[in-house]
């Protein structure tokens, strides 16, 4: 009644099982195994440890590729702000102060970082 029926685990049951496994996405593994614990079930050993959770070489490129455009897209951007800041800084009437004044050495984005 309160307690689950026994699951038959045959070859089948086993084959369909480690495909449900390996088709739930990485992140899910470890709660997906800790759930499984279950004293009267011990399922959790079914889920294979072998099971990568680290990201695949090909989502590690696209977000280094991903990186490199935001670093350039940064790097455009503070270029086009130091442009039209400088330009602001001339236009402005010589007996007045600029209305905003950025220091030269402030750096919102390190070009040196990888």
């Amino acid at each position: 009644e309160g307690s689950p029926k026994a699951v038959t685990k045959t070859a089948r049951w086993r084959n369909e099982f480690d495909s449900y496994v390996r088709s739930v996405p990485v992140y899910y593994i470890a709660p997906l195994r800790q759930a499984l614990r279950d004293k009267r079930l011990q399922l959790h050993e079914f889920v294979p440890s072998d099971i990568d959770t680290e990201p695949s070489q090909a989502l590690r490129d696209y977000f280094k590729g991903l990186k490199k455009q935001a670093k350039a897209e940064v790097e455009t951007w503070q270029a086009q702000r130091q442009s039209l800041m400088t330009a602001a800084v001339q236009a402005a009437p010589k007996n007045r102060a600029p209305l905003m004044q950025t220091p030269s050495d402030v750096r919102l984005f390190d070009s040196n970082a990888t």
